[in-house]
C-alpha cells in the first residue's frame, strides 16, 4: 500500500491531468481490498488517503465518482452496441464534468450516453452543465 500512497501522491500533484490515473489506483486499492488491513472501510481509507496526500477527500471522491461513472457510461455503450468514443484513458474531460453528468443523469445511462456525445463533441460546456444542475436541483 506504501507504494501505492507514494504513486497516488505524485499523481494528486498534478490533479487536473492525471485524474485517470489517480482514479485507477483507487479502484485498485477499493477492487484489490487494499484497504483492509489499515481502515475498516473504504471510507476511513479515502480520509487516511486525503491527510497522507495532502488533498482534499472532495477530491478523492469526486475522482472516484468521475471514473465509476465514465465506466458505466462504456458498459451502456457496449451493451446498446454504440461505439465507445474514447476509452477512459483517451478521455481529454475533466473530473468535475464526469461527476456533474453523474448527478444530473440521475441514473438514467440513455440520458447520460447522450450529455457524453454532446461533451465529447464539444456541443455541452462545464458552465452549460453547471447551469442544467442548478436548474434540476431547483425543481
Amino acid at each position: 500500500m506504501d507504494e501505492l500512497v507514494d504513486e497516488l501522491d505524485k499523481k494528486t500533484k498534478k490533479k487536473t491531468r492525471n485524474w485517470v490515473d489517480v482514479y485507477m489506483l483507487l479502484d485498485r486499492v477499493e477492487k484489490e481490498g487494499m484497504w483492509t488491513s489499515e481502515y475498516r472501510s473504504m471510507t476511513a481509507c479515502i480520509k487516511g488517503l486525503a491527510e497522507r496526500l495532502g488533498c482534499s477527500q472532495q477530491y478523492l471522491w469526486r475522482v472516484r465518482k468521475a471514473g465509476r461513472f465514465y465506466q458505466k457510461y462504456e458498459e451502456y455503450e457496449k451493451k446498446e452496441r454504440i461505439p465507445v468514443t474514447k476509452p477512459l484513458r483517451e478521455l481529454h474531460v475533466g473530473d468535475e464534468i464526469l461527476a456533474s453528468l453523474d448527478r444530473l443523469s440521475a441514473g438514467d445511462m440513455g440520458r447520460a450516453s447522450q450529455y457524453m456525445h454532446q461533451v465529447i463533441a464539444g456541443d455541452l460546456t462545464k458552465n452549460q452543465i453547471k447551469g442544467m444542475l442548478r436548474a434540476a436541483m431547483a425543481v
